[in-house]
């Protein structure tokens, strides 16, 4: 992506006072809610009268990128000046440019680390609310992977420093809902960017590290309440293919109950995928990729196994042209069902 600056930018920059917009975006991106932030960048389409530098609205931010990019020039400033050693004094001037700097750009890995540095001070400081500034940085973080900002919600470099925070968070024994998290931002994430394999997979490292591989195995209440909310999305998003192969995930992890349970609740998503698949007539190759591995696999009942190959004729009766997907599905799975057979 260039990050070069058209005339009109340039021309800005050289108008306004930096110091200013700095202040008013730091201000914005300060403001305490309940609610995470939700964070929108303003075409040329919507211009902002004069002197005003970001519109807030609640928990709704807006602002002009060329208003950032002014913002970004002081925030480096201040962030190098203090990079080396910050006192204390400064620390929150310093967070100040860190945000900033990460809105203008969500793979400053730098901006990133040096937030981490200071949460790693915060540990070492006895009179320092260890919990209260967690909770903070989730709140910013998750403000960033939620908003309407295409290059932040698919960011490898914020997924990867909320992972982090999260390990923090579980070392101090922090108390954590993983059922909110997927709710409000995992699945926000994915929606607003679709096919986002990171939010995915750090959906899997947290189902990974605070269930099955945390010592605690999942309950079959919990169990069946993610892959129930998990189910809702992808019927909502047929060709999102990442969330699908989640689903995936979830029908294989172990947990306590029995094997009887697991392949009802197996075959009860799958004849429900079916079921809309054939009343809709999907020919994603994302639905029938995460059909005929789930037939294939062995987990599912015998009806379901026979109604699978049905409803490829179904559709296929309604498309005399066919469909390649639907095909090399029918095809791929008879393959890989007749080996497994050979196998055992």
């Amino acid at each position: 992506m260039s990050r070069a600056l058209d005339p009109e930018t340039t021309a800005s920059l050289k108008n306004s006072n930096h110091e200013i917009v700095y202040n008013d975006i730091v201000k914005a991106l300060s403001t305490e809610t309940d609610s995470l932030l939700e964070i929108e960048f303003l075409g040329k389409s919507h211009p902002l009268p004069e002197g005003c530098n970001v519109l807030i609205d609640g928990n709704n931010v807006a602002l002009p990128k060329s208003k950032l990019v002014q913002a970004f020039i002081i925030a480096r400033n201040i962030f190098f000046r203090h990079l080396g050693d910050c006192p204390e004094d400064k620390s929150l001037d310093f967070k100040n440019a860190t945000a900033v700097m990460l809105l203008m750009d969500p793979e400053h890995l730098t901006a990133a680390n040096a937030r981490k540095r200071l949460i790693q001070k915060s540990q070492r400081d006895p009179k320092a609310n260890l919990e209260q500034i967690l909770k903070s940085e989730l709140h910013f973080v998750n403000s960033y992977l939620t908003s309407r900002l295409h290059r932040h919600t698919k960011s490898p470099t914020l997924w990867g420093h909320r992972r982090w925070v999260l390990h923090i968070c579980k070392s101090s024994q922090m108390e954590y809902n993983i059922h909110h998290d997927l709710k409000t931002v995992v699945l926000v994430a994915a929606e607003r960017h679709p096919r986002n394999y990171y939010a995915w997979c750090h959906l899997r490292w947290l189902v990974q590290s605070f269930t099955t591989c945390s010592g605690i195995p999942i309950t079959t209440s919990d169990f069946n309440r993610l892959v129930s909310v998990v189910k809702d999305w992808c019927l909502r998003h047929p060709a999102d293919t990442s969330g699908f192969s989640f689903l995936l995930f979830c029908l294989s992890i172990p947990g306590n109950f029995g094997e009887v349970s697991k392949t009802q609740l197996r075959s009860s998503v799958c004849s429900e995928v079916l079921r809309l698949a054939v009343s809709f007539q999907w020919t994603h190759e994302t639905i029938w990729v995460f059909l005929r591995t789930l037939i294939a696999s062995g987990g599912v009942f015998e009806a379901e196994n026979l109604a699978f190959f049905r409803a490829i004729e179904d559709i296929q009766a309604v498309q005399p042209d066919g469909n390649r997907f639907l095909e090399a599905a029918q095809n791929w799975c008879r393959q890989y069902a007749t080996k497994r057979i050979h196998l055992t």
